[in-house]
């Protein structure tokens, strides 16, 4: 009886993860030509570069590896002088104080070394937020990364995932933005499948 409450509640915990998730279409697998011979996820999502169009030739939606399902990003900012962002509209976000967890999974080849980032803008820029950046391990594999962020002021926010300049290309998968309540809730709840078992 035990064991089928725990995978009841497993289940649960994971439909009530996947709902929280703020982010459409977050492991990339609906796409198409977005009229420039680039495979794009689509809308909310946007992509951001400095320099020329030609200077990053490899960031699109890619087959050839994914986390889960059968695409991921690829973001490449390796070409000198070229940064690489790929946004999306989240919406309208409770106020100050209120926290996120974004979460990503990422790929980069064995000999890859460069630097993740997140942040977070409105629309008017009239809020920002910086959430650092993160040192790409050369694993060969697939490696899941956190940013927590916390919103300054009410708005439509917009979510900023950043390859900075210099970085080899590397994928991106599963990109998870979940409120942090949420977070905290599902620990609680398999803090108490446990407590249940002892």
């Amino acid at each position: 009886m035990n064991k089928l409450l725990v995978i009841v509640m497993v289940l649960a915990l994971v439909g009530v993860s996947n709902a929280a998730n703020l982010l459409p279409n977050s492991s990339f697998e609906t796409y198409s030509d977005d009229g420039y011979g680039r495979m794009m996820p689509g809308a909310p999502y946007g992509l951001y570069y400095t320099g020329d169009w030609g200077l990053i030739p490899n960031t699109q939606v890619v087959t050839t590896a994914a986390h889960t399902g059968l695409a991921s990003f690829q973001m490449d900012a390796s070409t000198a002088n070229a940064s690489v962002v790929l946004t999306a509209g989240v919406g309208n976000l409770p106020g100050v104080g209120e926290s996120y967890m974004l979460s990503a999974w990422i790929n980069a080849p064995e000999g890859v070394s460069g630097t993740f980032g997140a942040s977070m803008f409105a629309p008017d820029y009239g809020g920002w937020w910086w959430g650092g950046g993160v040192a790409i391990t050369p694993t060969n594999g697939w490696e899941q990364i956190f940013f927590p962020i916390t919103v300054g002021a009410p708005s439509a926010w917009n979510l900023e995932v950043t390859a900075a300049v210099g970085s080899p290309a590397f994928l991106v998968d599963d990109v998870s933005f979940i409120p942090e309540p949420t977070t905290l809730a599902l620990l609680g709840l398999g803090g108490l499948v446990l407590r249940r078992r002892k």
